[in-house]
C-alpha cells in the first residue's frame, strides 16, 4: 500500500449490524459483541446494513498486538480479515481462519507461480503476491533499455492464470458452508492499479468482472486506490468496484498539522462517487476511506507527539463520518518495527470501534436521517482551510435525526481553536457526549469553542427542553 513495499496490514472490520438501537449515554455499557453473537447474524449481502471499519492483515493473530481474535472483537471490533503475507497460499490463510466466527474479508490477489516467471509481465520471486510496479515500462533489460510498455498478446495466458486463481478461491470459499457465510466482501488485488494505463486498467476490469461472474452471492469488491489519485481517476477503477476506496495518512505524509488530509481526500471520494452516479444511475457506490494507524522506524512519533494520537483519530475517524464514510479502513494493526506506540494506537481505534458497535452510534449513521441543519457561523478563528489548492470550511459537519434523538456531529479540521455559533437548532438542551458538558439550545441557538482538531457530538431529544441527558 505504501508503493507496493509494506507486505503486511492488519484487516479488522468494524461491521455495524441490525443491532438493538442503545442510547449513548446509557449509565451502564452494553455488552461487549460476543463470537457466538456474531454466528447468529450471516455476513453475506449485508452490503447496505452495515458501517464497515478494517484494517488489513497480520501474517498470523499474534500480530494482532491488542489480543487474540476474541479479545478483539470482544473491543468493539466485530469482524477480522485475512493475511497480506508474501509468499503465502490462500489455502494456508483460510485454514487459519476457518474456525472463527467472525466476519471475514477474503484476499482476492494473484500471487505468482512458476509459470509466469519467464514472463516480462512481472518480476518477482515465485509464491509473491503480483503488484503493479512492473505492469508498465517493465524493463525487461535494464542494460539496454527495452522496455514494455504495455502488456502483450502473449500475456493473455498469464492474466487467465491470475483470472483462474480467483475462481479457484472463490470456489474454496463457497464449497465451506461456514465460510462462505462469514465472508463479506472481497479485498482485490494488485492494488492501486493506474486508470491512465490501459494494461492495468484493463486487468482490473478483468480481474473484478471475474469475481463478479463466480461469486454466486455477489458480495461486493473493495478496491484500493493511492491517496494522490484524483476523483476522475478514482472514479474510472471505481467503475469496477462498489466501494470507493482512498488512502489518507496524514503522519506517513508529513501531515500532522494538516489533518484537513483526510476532509480532502473524501471530497475526492464524493466527486468520484456522483459523477459515476450522474453517468449511470445504477452506478451506486459506498465510500470506503482508509485511515492511519501507522508508525515505522522511519515515520517515529516522540514520546511528547505520542499524547495526540488520540486526539488524531477521534479526528480523523469523526470527520471521514461527517463527510459522508460508510465504513473506514484502518492502516494497519499489523505490528511493524519503529511501532512504540503500538497501544496507544490500539486504544483510541477501540474507543472508535466501542462507540460504533457497542454504543449505539452506528444505528444512527446507517437509519438516521441526514438533515441539512443547523447552519455554523464562525466567530472568532480561521474561516477557511487550503489543502491541495482547495480551500475548505474549518469544520466538517452532519447532523441526524434518529427516533426522537437529534445528534450533531461537528470535528473542528483546522489546527487552530474555532468559535462557533449554531443557528436553527431544534430548540432543547444539548449534551456533548464526548465531555458530558450541556449546551443551553433552547433559544435555537449555542455557541461552542471548538480546540483544534476537537471532536464534538452533540445529542437531544425532541420535543423536551429541559431534558435530562442522561435518560
Amino acid at each position: 500500500m505504501i508503493n507496493g513495499r509494506v507486505y503486511r496490514w492488519s484487516l479488522i472490520w468494524l461491521t455495524l449490524w441490525s443491532m438493538p438501537s442503545q442510547s449513548l449515554w446509557a449509565s451502564t455499557p452494553l455488552d461487549s459483541l460476543t463470537l457466538e453473537k456474531s454466528t447468529k447474524e450471516s455476513c453475506v449481502n449485508n452490503y447496505n446494513g452495515q458501517f464497515l471499519i478494517a484494517p488489513y492483515a497480520a501474517k498470523t493473530i499474534d500480530d494482532l498486538q491488542g489480543g487474540t481474535i476474541e479479545e478483539v472483537v470482544e473491543d468493539g471490533f466485530s469482524a477480522l480479515g485475512l493475511s497480506y503475507t508474501v509468499g503465502e497460499t490462500y489455502e494456508q490463510e483460510y485454514q487459519r481462519w476457518r474456525y472463527t466466527s467472525t466476519c471475514l474479508i477474503i484476499r482476492l490477489w494473484p500471487v505468482r507461480t512458476q509459470t509466469d516467471a519467464t514472463s516480462p509481465l512481472y518480476f518477482g520471486e515465485p509464491g509473491s503476491l503480483i503488484r503493479r510496479g512492473a505492469l508498465n515500462q517493465y524493463c525487461a533489460d535494464e542494460t539496454n533499455g527495452e522496455c514494455l510498455e504495455e502488456i502483450s498478446s502473449a500475456d493473455d495466458v498469464i492474466i487467465e492464470s491470475w483470472k483462474n486463481q480467483l475462481i479457484a478461491a472463490i470456489e474454496h470459499v463457497e464449497a465451506s458452508i461456514k465460510l462462505n457465510s462469514r465472508v463479506s466482501a472481497w479485498y482485490l488485488g494488485p492494488e492501486e492499479l493506474s486508470p491512465n494505463l490501459t494494461s492495468e486498467s484493463n486487468l482490473l476490469a478483468a480481474l473484478a468482472q471475474t469475481v463478479k461472474e463466480t461469486d454466486s452471492q455477489q458480495r461486493p469488491i473493495i478496491f484500493y486506490n493511492p491517496g494522490h489519485l484524483t476523483w476522475e481517476q478514482i472514479a474510472e477503477n471505481g467503475v469496477h468496484t462498489d466501494y470507493l476506496s482512498m488512502g489518507a495518512y496524514p503522519h506517513l505524509s508529513g501531515n500532522d498539522l494538516q489533518r484537513v488530509q483526510v476532509r480532502h481526500a473524501m471530497h475526492q471520494l464524493q466527486l468520484a462517487r456522483e459523477s459515476l452516479f450522474l453517468a449511470d444511475s445504477s452506478q451506486v457506490k459506498r465510500l470506503l476511506p482508509v485511515l492511519e494507524m501507522f508508525e515505522s522506524t522511519d515515520h517515529p512519533y516522540s514520546d511528547w507527539d505520542a499524547k495526540a494520537i488520540p486526539l488524531y483519530v477521534r479526528h480523523d475517524a469523526y470527520t471521514a463520518i461527517a463527510n459522508g464514510a460508510e465504513g473506514i479502513l484502518i492502516f494497519s494493526m499489523g505490528f511493524r518495527p519503529g511501532f512504540d506506540h503500538y497501544a496507544a494506537y490500539y486504544d483510541a481505534w477501540k474507543q472508535v470501534a466501542s462507540h460504533l458497535n457497542q454504543q449505539g452510534f452506528a444505528d444512527v449513521i446507517n437509519q438516521g436521517t441526514v438533515l441539512t441543519t443547523p447552519q455554523i457561523q464562525i466567530l472568532e478563528g480561521p474561516t477557511t482551510i487550503l489543502f491541495s489548492n482547495t480551500f475548505y470550511f474549518p469544520i466538517s459537519r452532519r447532523a441526524w435525526q434518529h427516533e426522537n434523538h437529534i445528534y450533531i456531529l461537528l470535528v473542528n479540521n483546522h489546527l487552530r481553536p474555532v468559535k462557533i455559533k449554531l443557528k436553527n437548532l431544534e430548540p432543547s438542551v444539548y449534551e456533548n457526549i464526548f465531555t458530558h458538558s450541556l449546551h443551553d439550545g433552547r433559544g435555537k441557538t449555542l455557541e461552542l469553542d471548538l480546540r483544534g482538531y476537537e471532536t464534538t457530538l452533540l445529542v437531544s431529544t425532541l420535543g423536551s427542553p429541559t431534558i435530562n441527558a442522561r435518560k
